[in-house]
């Protein structure tokens, strides 16, 4: 529906540089890791490809503070992630923000998804370094009227998210199903504060990994208890 809507309105897929699209600025400060205590309040966003390039939280002057609702670019890793609060950041590091709209996270996370594709073929070295390079990168994006198509950019990552809840919450589903199989509950009707346990049960199988497999601990109303892998027949309190 979506596609066809676009392509209807005129929509088609054409060539874009970096610069744009963005403006690509160099933090206002470099700060180096080493000499930093990871113990205060604002991100500390890295090269790091893990925990959206969070490496930790500082305290330092304000005034560097490099603006939220922009993407962290990592030169000489290209790795990038949409920073939605104000960050601080250390050398070869990036802030790009969009030229003619403020950034949101479904409009960073289409153009974040095209840009890696663009530098997946990326031959680094020390000129990857060149704001002015970065600026000439081309990547494809969606447009009418040779203008990025920013609302169907966006709605494409809502669809995406929505149908992700709904595999997810399927999913929970099968898995209880499964839980009451095994306990031979499934002729049986819950009480209201049994149906509110539910979501507790799924949250902890699905944040802790593993399925009804592994072993898991779950808070609710009637205090802490252990889920034992599916089988054992066990769920007790740990005090």
């Amino acid at each position: 529906m979506l596609d066809r809507e676009f392509k209807a309105s005129g929509g088609k897929w054409g060539k874009c540089d970096l610069g744009e699209l963005f403006h690509i600025r160099s933090p206002k400060k470099k700060f180096n890791a080493n000499k930093l205590s990871f113990t205060g309040e604002y991100p500390y966003v890295a090269r790091t490809s893990n925990n959206n390039g969070i490496r930790g939280y500082i305290n330092e002057s304000e005034e560097y503070l490099n603006p939220g609702l922009t993407i962290s670019f990592g030169q000489d890793t290209a790795t990038m992630f949409f920073q939605k609060d104000a960050y601080f950041t250390g050398d070869k590091i990036k802030v790009l923000s969009l030229k003619d709209r403020t950034l949101n996270s479904s409009i960073a996370s289409f153009l974040i998804s095209l840009m890696k594709k663009s530098f997946s073929t990326f031959s680094w070295g020390s000129s990857s370094f060149d704001e002015k390079i970065l600026k000439k990168v081309q990547i494809m994006i969606p447009q009418i009227n040779n203008a990025p198509a920013w609302s169907y950019m966006e709605n494409y990552i809502e669809e995406l998210e929505a149908e992700r809840i709904e595999e997810l919450e399927a999913e929970r589903i099968e898995e209880l199903e499964a839980y009451l199989r095994v306990t031979g509950l499934t002729d049986n009707k819950l009480t209201a504060s049994e149906e509110n346990l539910i979501p507790c049960l799924t949250s902890a199988m699905n944040c802790a990994g593993g399925g009804w497999f592994a072993q898991k601990t779950v808070a609710c109303e009637w205090g802490m208890y252990l889920i034992f892998p599916q089988g054992s027949g066990h769920f007790m309190p740990t005090h």
